[in-house]
């Protein structure tokens, strides 16, 4: 009978702790927390993998559909700019081709899931490691590691250029029925340079919908810092 009343007891408490922890706020300061240590696995548990997984398909037939890209010819330039000599616009023609003969679509996937690097990894990837993957894409510390490996310049600069973990403050939180939204803002790191990236201080809204695992962050648009995807790469002075 004792041990009867125990189990129910600890039952109800440990119900009542879930409940605690699923508020709006809650969640954003769980998620937030991950997302500052880099747990990437447990901050995507907080997040909704559906549309992502949705957009994954859209991308895919988009990657499928045969492409008509314009190439400019040496005529073009030279109708451009009717002072442009020959030589110069088959070298810009040239130029051109060449760089569109180099791209590769992993540089669209690396930018919008971290380390994805084509078609078959997009595909391999489950719904939480799909929502992982995008929630890493937009963190500093991924954008800078990745411009490292793709600027040669960079590739010797090891952890010099490697900024420190983001810390995040969560401005409030208001509830209505089942959909929340939460305003939260990047804090600038000791030794950030004033003004370097304007929109990096700015508030971002997060919405939240209840589901009956609890409340969940919907992935719309950036979440994490308003430039997600800006820095296409940079380069180191040398």
């Amino acid at each position: 009978m004792r041990l009867r009343s125990l189990i129910l007891a600890l039952t109800v408490t440990a119900s009542a702790q879930a409940q605690q922890v699923e508020t709006p706020e809650t969640v954003m300061r769980h998620f937030l927390q991950a997302v500052e240590q880099g747990r990437w696995a447990d901050a995507a548990g907080f997040v909704i993998a559906d549309p992502l997984v949705k957009q994954r398909e859209e991308v895919l037939e988009q990657l499928r559909a045969p492409r008509r890209a314009f190439v400019p010819t040496a005529e073009f330039y030279m109708k451009m700019d009717s002072t442009m000599p020959r030589a110069v616009a088959e070298w810009n023609a040239q130029s051109f081709a060449r760089r569109r003969a180099e791209e590769r679509n992993d540089v669209l996937f690396t930018t919008e899931f971290a380390d994805v690097n084509d078609t078959t990894n997009l595909k391999a990837l489950s719904p939480a490691m799909l929502a992982a993957r995008w929630l890493e894409g937009q963190d500093m510390r991924y954008v800078v590691r990745r411009g490292m490996q793709q600027s040669t310049r960079c590739r010797n600069a090891g952890a010099l250029l490697m900024p420190p973990a983001p810390r995040y403050e969560l401005l409030g939180v208001i509830a209505r029925a089942d959909t929340a939204f939460a305003l939260h803002r990047q804090v600038p790191s000791p030794g950030d340079v004033k003004d370097a990236f304007p929109l990096h201080e700015m508030p971002l809204v997060i919405l939240l919908v209840r589901l009956d695992a609890g409340w969940r962050i919907l992935p719309q648009g950036p979440l994490l810092t308003p430039w997600a995807g800006a820095l296409s790469s940079f380069d180191c002075i040398s």
